[in-house]
């Protein structure tokens, strides 16, 4: 049985590292979530015909279940010596439609800055911030909490000397 902690009980022990994944941005606008986005790939003709066959064919809307699944269905291709070339253009157009429907459904600055304070308390509780979503949200959070929070808190590593693109302080 899995137990639900609070996070005033445990965020002691997690100071190191945070990683935020999509989940922090579907806490900030449900347009993330995975029906969510689907359905604005849909509505904005960003999906085929046949990636829309591969979603159903999984029974999901979740993009990364279906790039994980493609990806590994290349592996299975190669190993055994079967021609992959329709699962690597389905795999782009997967990948392409996110992209676009995030780009189409993206919610502006001012609809979000106003959750930017929050959000920069609760990350200058880690050393370093990395981030895995789809949106600007936490990198708009972190460079607004310079200018109007804590100053020069957090370095954005994409321009920080090249290293990987991260958030930390």
């Amino acid at each position: 049985m899995t137990t639900i902690v609070k996070w005033a009980a445990i965020q002691k022990h997690f100071s190191q590292g945070l990683i935020m994944g999509n989940g922090a941005s579907i806490g900030i606008s449900d347009r993330f979530n995975y029906p969510s986005l689907y359905q604005a790939a849909q509505d904005g003709n960003f999906l085929t015909g046949a990636t829309r066959a591969v979603f159903t064919s999984f029974g999901s809307t979740d993009f990364e279940l279906v790039l994980r699944r493609l990806w590994q269905a290349t592996l299975v291709n190669k190993a055994l010596q079967i021609g992959n070339k329709r699962v690597d253009q389905a795999y782009a157009e997967v990948r392409k439609s996110l992209i676009s429907t995030v780009h189409a459904i993206h919610p502006a600055y001012d609809e979000v800055k106003k959750h930017f304070p929050a959000m920069g308390s609760f990350l200058k509780g880690f050393q370093t911030v990395t981030s895995a979503n789809y949106d600007l949200m936490l990198y708009w959070a972190a460079m607004w909490n310079n200018v109007d929070g804590f100053g020069r808190w957090f370095k954005d590593r994409v321009h920080n000397g090249g290293r990987q693109g991260n958030a930390s302080r």
